[in-house]
């Protein structure tokens, strides 16, 4: 539910890195499903293609730009507009470009490490727009039953709105 970390409405512009990713690619479904607007980076013109087909508005191909060439294609793409959210499963190599993007007030969900882990972070770098920095994980929402059967009950709401899941690989039971 991705209002525990970041209550996603129509009146937001989302910034999903890794689009076209296993969490990617359910972000960008879920921020569409909610009616914002959402700008999906990944990594190629083919990945890119990927986000467009699940709903992103907007896309960046990343590959070969710098994080000033991102930076600037994104602020294009939005009219000047800054995102209100940015989902970052990155990690260390875009988490300074997600803090130099981010609007005012807005908020930086840091779910993963693909590049890295985040060097530890001057909190008083947030203050820049009056950040809000969150570091969710699975286990962390999922503690009750009550919490279990929420989110199960929600994801079975967005499977019947159209969620797509893609099953990148299927392993036999011993291998697992």
């Amino acid at each position: 539910d991705l209002s525990y970390s970041h209550n996603v409405t129509s009146d937001d512009l989302v910034l999903i890195h890794a689009a076209a990713g296993g969490m990617g690619q359910q972000l960008v479904q879920m921020c569409h499903f909610r009616g914002a607007q959402v700008i999906a980076l990944a990594s190629t013109k083919e990945k890119c293609s990927i986000a467009t087909s699940l709903g992103a508005n907007y896309t960046v191909a990343t590959s070969g730009l710098s994080d000033d060439d991102v930076h600037d294609r994104v602020l294009q793409l939005s009219n000047g507009r800054k995102p209100t959210v940015i989902y970052d499963g990155v990690g260390r190599a875009t988490f300074d470009l997600s803090l130099k993007l981010l609007g005012r007030k807005g908020s930086l969900v840091s779910y993963g490490n693909a590049s890295g882990k985040v060097p530890p972070l001057d909190i008083t770098r947030l203050a820049a727009g009056n950040f809000k920095l969150i570091r969710p994980t699975l286990f962390g929402y999922l503690q009750t039953k009550e919490e279990v059967e929420y989110m199960t009950s929600e994801l079975m709401k967005m499977l019947g709105q159209g969620l797509k899941v893609n099953i990148f690989q299927i392993y036999r039971l011993q291998e697992a």
